[in-house]
């Protein structure tokens, strides 16, 4: 049987600090939309979440800016 994960769930993990910003990333396209199991309630698998996350860009993968650099530093 596989897990579901709410909302609930998903900010608690770290991955969200409201529902609001958990929605608002649902509507522009950010995040996966789950799937709604009553009228009011959405769930993930936590296949979809582990996915989402494998698919995120780390601090290791994003290229050095000036800002990174330290004072002094030529960037």
């Amino acid at each position: 049987m596989k897990k579901f994960l709410d909302a609930k769930d998903l900010i608690a993990m770290g991955l969200f600090g409201s529902k609001m910003t958990l929605w608002r990333a649902i509507k522009e396209g950010r995040f996966p939309p789950g799937r709604m199991v009553s009228a009011n309630r959405r769930k993930w698998t936590a296949d979809e979440i582990e996915n989402y996350v494998n698919a995120c860009p780390t601090e290791r993968d994003a290229e050095p800016t000036s800002r990174d650099s330290e004072p002094g530093e030529a960037a």
